[in-house]
Order: structure tokens, then sequence, then C-alpha cells
């Protein structure tokens, strides 16, 4: 057994050090997150809907690439971009306290008061904001390793996922 664990010793130095350099490699640091939010803030200007899913860094990408090419000239490729706009925006979601999760719920829930919308609606958007909760407390524990990083630029990420959609 310790000579099988001695002859492993290089292969495991190895797969230590690439584990290490991959990671580094895709580390979200403060430069590419100021890179994403000014990315977004010109997409924003472009006209693309900024409204985040799980989906939305890809199609980010390809609107732009149809357009004007902006993710890319900003350094990002296809992969790159979508792992650090995903990293970044789930680092904002984690960023909020609970208050301001809460006003988003809250104003998500304003439905409950209509008198133009049936009983069968109703339990629809119930289960509808019963999803994006369940979803943004998911995003929030993914983006608890960047939410100090993200933080920053949190009223600028703000403005722009508040206005997604509004066009």
């Amino acid at each position: 057994m310790i000579r099988w664990l001695k002859g492993m010793a290089p292969f495991l130095t190895t797969l230590v050090l690439a584990i290490a350099v991959a990671h580094a490699a895709a580390a979200l640091g403060t430069p590419q997150v100021r890179k994403v939010v000014a990315v977004m803030e010109a997409l924003a200007e472009d006209g693309i809907d900024l409204a985040y899913d799980e989906e939305a860094a890809e199609t980010w990408y390809e609107e732009d690439d149809a357009y004007r090419g902006r993710i890319a000239k900003a350094g990002f490729n296809r992969e790159s971009w979508r792992e650090n706009a995903d990293r970044t925006i789930k680092g904002f979601y984690a960023s909020l306290d609970a208050a301001e999760i809460d006003a988003i719920f809250t104003a998500m829930g304003a439905f409950r008061d209509r008198p133009d919308f049936s009983d069968d609606q109703k339990a629809a958007m119930e289960e509808f904001i019963q999803s994006w909760r369940l979803k943004m407390g998911e995003w929030r524990r993914q983006g608890a390793r960047d939410a100090h990083l993200v933080a920053p630029y949190g009223s600028q990420i703000r403005a722009l996922l508040d206005g997604a959609g509004d066009e």
C-alpha cells in the first residue's frame, strides 16, 4: 500500500497543481467584475434585455455577438463571459441583505390585491414566486464566495436589473 502511494505521488502532485491552475484561471476578481458591469451597461444601452435567469449570459452573448460584439471586445469568449457574468450576478444576489430580498418578493406579490386576477391566476403566480425564491436562494449560495467582490458594484447592477424588461 505504501509503495502504491509513493508511486501515486507524482500523479497526485500533478493533479493538485492542475486543479490549482484551473481554479486560478477561473477565479473571479475585481477586474472581471468591473468589465462585466461595464459590458452590461453597454448592452443595456444597446437595448438588450438584462433580465437574469440561468440562460441569460448565453442569451446576452448571442444577441451582442450578432449586434456589436462588445462582449468579445472586452476580452471575453463565450465560456469566460458565461462564467464571469453568472458569478457576478450571483455574487450580487448574495450581497443583498434579507430585507432587500424580502422587498423583491413583496413587490412580486403585489398581484394578490388585484381583483382582476382569478384564483387560478393567483395560484399560478404564487407558484412562480416560490420557484423564483428557490432559484434566488440557490444563486445566493452559489454567489456567496464572490459577494465581497461584487458588492461595490451593487447599485450599478441593481439599476441594470431593475431596468430589465422595461422596453
